[in-house]
């Protein structure tokens, strides 16, 4: 049985990628990439030790995709929130579907952290966008909403949220977080550009 170990999985003596590791990609070229990808992500982590590299909270994201975001530079949960979504779309080959409900998936970690993203879980609140339509309601997308008019488009009217409900949501929300205000989180996800993408995508294919 072939075993390999810690860092010299992908250096040869020559710095290169070792003759065992390419045996194991050539021959078995699924078990070959697991390999590579955990051997590479484990570098990774040596080197940023408070797990920032990882995927952690998009189960989607499995290995074949992170090789995927990797290869044009997408390493992390937060590198996918910053990401250029169109961009991705062409570069990775991922369903774009899916692409995008993993980016809006990662902004809301990226903007309130791991734990209290899966606190949301409790109000079925799983994505940036959603918590900020739980949040806000119309509000959340109308004053930028680049398909604006003068009505409220049919797929988004149940998202007309009067001032105490919102008042009320929010506090909800900012007990069950233990969050004093939770206004600058939500702000900074509702300027953010790829939280008006996923939103106007969301208006425009009726997808609310």
């Amino acid at each position: 049985m072939l075993t390999i170990s810690g860092s010299r999985l992908l250096s040869g003596d020559g710095g290169g990628l070792s003759r065992s590791v390419a045996f194991a990609v050539g021959i078995f070229p699924s078990i070959g990439l697991q390999i590579v990808s955990r051997a590479t992500q484990a570098g990774v982590d040596s080197i940023l030790p408070d797990g920032s590299s990882s995927f952690t909270g998009l189960p989607e994201i499995d290995l074949w995709k992170q090789s995927s975001l990797r290869e044009v530079g997408v390493g992390n949960v937060h590198d996918l929130a910053q990401s250029k979504t169109l961009e991705l779309f062409t570069e990775t080959g991922l369903a774009p579907k899916l692409l995008m409900r993993s980016i809006d998936r990662a902004l809301l970690i990226s903007f309130m952290g791991l734990e209290s993203a899966q606190k949301l879980d409790t109000y079925q609140i799983r994505t940036a966008s959603e918590l900020a339509l739980h949040l806000r309601g119309i509000d959340a997308f109308m004053s930028r909403w680049v398909f604006a008019s003068a009505s409220v488009p049919t797929s988004a009217k149940h998202y007309l949220l009067s001032d105490q409900e919102r008042k009320r949501r929010k506090k909800a929300i900012e007990i069950h977080l233990g969050i004093t205000d939770i206004d600058p989180q939500i702000e900074s996800i509702i300027s953010h550009g790829n939280t008006a993408f996923i939103l106007d995508n969301q208006i425009a294919y009726a997808d609310l």
